[in-house]
């Protein structure tokens, strides 16, 4: 028992200073939101918010969702392993960076940048950053320095946020979607060469100079190819809905649900880093070591933990609201508060479905994953081509918390599909 008090203390400290770090992080980022929805053009709001989608989906994009699996296997390897998988895995990310910039540039293009090709380099260049820097946050969790990670993740995610309002406050001139992106990538960029540098033990090594020889990277792109379809398929699910508003509306309903969905996707990072990114390297042991009912008993514990957490945070922000709505000075966002409603729902919901993704994650069921995040993704597309026409930003809850049940519905009965345990080591 005594021994065990160390560890749960230590265990309590690393999630509160990964809790506090998110909870800054989530500051900036609603500081953000209630700034840009004060003094910014909702349709100017509604660009951010369309870029601020390309930069989600370039982040499973990129890489080809290696890091699903580095970030698994990374903690048995030698060091020398290590050093060499994590440069051939920047390598990577490079060249897909590279590879995708035709297609990427002329989708931004069409969606709405008038043809701004500074503003297009600026997304591009940022959506190559967080790409790079979601990697080395999941592999240096997964290294067990969580709050080397948070606090790194609040420089990219956080911390910019200060400046960019500070200083388009002074000089209006500056209250530009090119200036809050300029923003975001010198934090972006910042943050990934800080983790390079602190990380550089673990993760900067020698690499073989033909692609032949890269044979774990490539195994891992091999294996994680369908996982990477269906991250690919549940990231477009959660952000298309912002290109169907401004398909069917216009930017100003995109500024309005960028506005709104800020909130809502920052509860669900800042509910996942202080409760299943701290415990997932905990479940990995017990599952590997074929203690199924101590894995059982940590998933409910920390599905218990982040609902808590979730249903406190969203009511603190479903009653906060109609006064920041009035403040804003904007009656497009009151007269939206009835979506956001349902937008809170929705978000609770999610909350309990990406916990349990961790489960499955560690149970390497990813066919789970993989499909029933394609069946999430046709969902949220059907729903949100039926319902936004009709409904508006109502139409767009509505689809939310549909797309959102089904999700969860489906990693639940996946989660108790019974696998053997893995045999423990002689």
């Amino acid at each position: 028992m005594r021994k065990a008090l160390p560890h749960l203390a230590r265990r309590a400290a690393t999630g509160s200073v990964s809790l506090f770090l998110r909870l800054m992080s989530l500051v900036g980022k609603l500081a953000l939101s209630l700034y840009m929805g004060r003094y910014f053009a909702l349709t100017e709001l509604g660009l951010y918010g369309l870029a601020f989608g390309a930069v989600m989906l370039a982040i499973v994009l990129f890489g080809f969702r290696v890091d699903y699996i580095v970030a698994r296997e990374i903690v048995g390897m030698d060091a020398a392993k290590q050093r060499r998988i994590g440069s051939e895995v920047a390598i990577l990310y490079f060249g897909s960076f590279l590879l995708a910039a035709p297609f990427a540039l002329g989708s931004l293009l069409y969606f709405g940048t008038g043809g701004a090709l500074r503003l297009l380099v600026l997304i591009y260049l940022l959506c190559g950053f967080e790409a790079y820097a979601n990697f080395l946050y999941t592999v240096t969790i997964a290294l067990r320095r969580p709050a080397l990670a948070n606090a790194l993740f609040f420089i990219r995610s956080g911390l910019w946020t200060i400046p960019a309002m500070a200083v388009s406050f002074v000089f209006p001139a500056y209250r530009t979607v090119e200036f809050v992106i300029g923003c975001w990538l010198a934090g972006a960029g910042a943050s990934v060469a800080l983790n390079m540098w602190f990380m550089r033990a673990r993760l900067i090594g020698l690499v073989p100079l033909r692609w032949s020889e890269w044979r774990e990277v490539r195994g891992y792109c091999r294996g994680a190819f369908l996982v990477w379809i269906g991250s690919v398929a549940v990231t477009l699910g959660g952000y298309l809905d912002r290109f169907v508003l401004a398909n069917y509306l216009s930017l100003k309903e995109v500024g309005v649900a960028t506005f709104y969905t800020s909130f809502t996707t920052a509860v669900i990072t800042l509910v996942q880093s202080a409760t299943s990114n701290v415990t997932f390297p905990t479940l990995i042991e017990h599952y590997d070591a074929g203690r199924g009912g101590a894995f059982s008993r940590e998933m409910r514990k920390t599905a218990l933990i982040a609902a808590a957490v979730a249903l406190v945070i969203l009511g603190g922000l479903a009653v906060m609201m109609p006064f920041m709505g009035k403040l804003m000075e904007k009656p497009e966002l009151i007269a939206a508060y009835p979506a956001f409603l349902l937008l809170l729902v929705a978000t609770l919901i999610r909350t309990h479905a990406e916990t349990l993704y961790y489960g499955l994650f560690v149970k390497r069921q990813h066919k789970a994953i993989w499909l029933g995040n394609l069946i999430f993704l046709a969902t949220s597309l059907l729903l949100n081509l039926i319902l936004i026409p009709q409904l508006g930003l109502v139409g767009l809850g509505v689809a939310a918390i549909a797309s959102a049940l089904m999700i969860l519905g489906w990693r639940s009965l996946a989660l108790r599909h019974r696998n053997p345990l893995p045999r423990r080591a002689s």
